[in-house]
């Protein structure tokens, strides 16, 4: 049998539940159940021997071993029922302790299913234990609304006994009203058989008090059937009518088939192309990734070579830094240079002008000598000592112009050092000039002009 009884108000999980729900939790009241008598319950027990009674498979701690084992627990079936006018699109939720209730997630909860006269039932099978729930309204295919039910939460007790050997209950209960009924689904073949029983008793033994008190309990229960049967028959035909509207609809759906299938083809076809743009994609996806990753090696590469350039720019400005007191002293020696040079070439130019004088001299003494030798023609005297001179002031004249060609060469030697003097030493350079030409070349200058004059004279 179906027992509903309320929880401790020390739970920790009722605490919990009631967080995640966002509604006021509070104690449920207990709901009773109808009890008919054992030798009622016996029969009940031995005429459901033929019944469906589903198991759920529960994990188990032993204790003692340390470990689990699994053993099947009984559910029995529950049938919930409530009546609920709500505006078009909304539904009724049950949310509740079991995952088959959502586990308190409004989002998982079973929705229930409408009938008529603005009833709502939903069918659960629930292990044997203690269950709490709770209603509420939502939108068709959305989450729960704020619109709870008032009150505490419900809860629903199966025993393990009475789920082993019962098959199923239904729930009925009022929108906002904390009492629940639980109506047992009862054999009517077993009900008939216990009234003719009782009947038959009642003939035979003239009617005791015992008899007749059973028998006006069995006569509620039967009216309690059959009132449960009428609501049932009105649930069947709500059912049934709900079932012909479901085939009218099967009936529009097969007549769309076709439009669906062709639909679902073009659909596929699409897929398919999808698919191979994909993979189309995907591998220019990977292409660019293997791009990607040599250009990164590339950065990589030319950033290593990037800080080696750096490196050695910085040495160079070290090296540099280094190198200024020695390319200032070059720099000095070769303004040094670049004067004596200048000196030389001006010393140069006053020994052509010289030589330029010189030739002029030796031209006049050419004339002379020419001169000479045709008084000498004319007269027939030869003339040792003026032979002798002409032949001294010859040999003169060829060393000093031995001694200018010398001269020039120097100085063209000593320009074309000092130009290369950034790469050469300036000191040795000028060490290595013969500065004494010059003078040697200014002496056999001017005693070939003495000899000549006083030749000539």
């Amino acid at each position: 049998m179906l027992a509903m009884s309320a929880p401790s108000a020390s739970m920790g999980q009722s605490s919990a539940l009631s967080s995640r729900l966002a509604v006021p939790k509070q104690l449920a009241a207990g709901m009773k159940s109808r009890s008919h008598g054992v030798q009622r319950q016996e029969r009940r027990q031995r005429n459901s021997q033929g019944r469906v009674v589903s198991w759920q498979i529960t994990e188990v701690m032993r204790h003692g071993g340390g470990t689990s084992t699994i053993e099947p627990v009984p559910t029995a079936s529950i049938t919930f029922k409530t009546r609920r006018r709500l505006q078009f699109g909304q539904v009724l939720k049950l949310v509740g302790s079991h995952k088959s209730m959502g586990a308190w997630d409004c989002d998982r909860a079973p929705a229930m299913t409408w009938v008529e006269g603005d009833y709502w039932l939903l069918t659960l099978d629930l292990p044997a234990g203690e269950h709490e729930f709770k209603v509420a309204a939502a939108h068709s295919g959305g989450g729960c609304s704020a619109d709870w039910e008032s009150g505490p939460n419900r809860v629903v007790q199966v025993p393990y006994a009475e789920a082993a050997v019962r098959g199923a209950f239904t729930v009925v209960w009022e929108w906002g009203d904390p009492k629940t009924l639980a109506e047992e689904e009862h054999d009517m073949e077993e009900l008939k058989q216990l009234m003719e029983a009782l009947e038959q008793g009642w003939a035979a033994g003239g009617g005791n008090g015992q008899q007749s008190a059973q028998l006006q309990e069995l006569s509620g229960v039967l009216e309690a059937e059959r009132i449960a049967r009428r609501a049932a028959e009105a649930e069947r035909d709500d059912l049934r009518r709900q079932a012909e509207a479901s085939a009218a609809e099967a009936a529009a759906l097969v007549r769309n088939s076709t439009t669906l299938r062709a639909e679902f083809e073009q659909m596929a076809r699409e897929l398919g192309n999808t698919h191979e743009l994909r993979a189309q994609l995907q591998a220019e996806r990977d292409g660019l990734s293997r791009e990607l990753s040599a250009s990164y090696e590339q950065r990589t590469a030319l950033q290593k070579e990037r800080d080696a350039l750096a490196e050695q720019v910085w040495r160079a400005g070290e090296q540099s830094a280094s190198f200024q007191p020695e390319r200032e002293a070059l720099e000095r020696r070769l303004r040094s240079a670049e004067e004596q040079v200048a000196r030389l070439q001006g010393e140069c130019d006053r020994l052509g002008r010289e030589l330029w004088t010189a030739n002029e001299q030796r031209a006049a003494l050419q004339s002379e000598r020419d001169s000479l030798k045709h008084q000498m023609h004319h007269s027939n005297e030869p003339s040792g000592q003026l032979r002798q001179e002409r032949d001294a002031l010859a040999n003169q004249l060829r060393t000093a112009r031995e001694q200018l060609d010398a001269a020039q060469r120097d100085v063209r030697r000593l320009e074309e050092e000092s130009r290369n003097s950034g790469r050469t030493n300036h000191k040795e350079v000028l060490k290595s000039a013969p500065a004494s030409r010059a003078h040697t070349c200014r002496a056999a200058l001017s005693a070939l002009l003495t000899n000549t004059n006083t030749n000539t004279y």
